[in-house]
């Protein structure tokens, strides 16, 4: 929304934002085509369905149990398994390494099984489902 009504009213505060309309219209100019830009709402994108839906794979400890795992068994240095958007904080503040199920921005590799594990790494494993047990690996 921020992007369409910065190119309705031809940019707005952010430079950032700025510079990326700059691209955009140098590039409309250079290859001759005209943009209109529509917001259409999350919910009534069908495509979107998956990611509006919560699985296994995004579950996490929750906060309490995160912290006494880390006064328990930490400091943590590596989150096993996570996803970009539940990846867990170590002591210090600073966001774990992971590895997540597919390439995204912030993971290190993909699939967990096919990557080595460390020794000197302390890692976590979140709780998963199996069969309406939740099942919580600690290493």
């Amino acid at each position: 929304m921020t992007l369409r009504a910065a190119w309705e009213n031809g940019g707005c505060r952010s430079s950032l934002v700025n510079q990326e309309l700059k691209k955009i219209a140098e590039m409309s100019r250079a290859e001759n085509f005209a943009l209109h830009l529509k917001y259409i709402p999350s919910n009534e994108i069908i495509a979107d369905a998956p990611s509006r839906t919560l699985s296994d794979i995004d579950c996490s400890f929750s906060e309490e149990a995160w912290a006494r795992d880390q006064a328990r068994f930490g400091p943590h240095t590596f989150d096993l398994m996570s996803l970009d958007s539940n990846r867990r904080r170590g002591r210090d503040g600073s966001l774990l390494p992971h590895y997540s199920p597919w390439p995204t921005p912030c993971s290190l590799e993909v699939n967990v099984f096919a990557q080595p594990i460390l020794l000197e790494h302390n890692v976590c494993l979140p709780s998963f489902r199996s069969r309406g047990t939740v099942v919580a690996v600690l290493f």
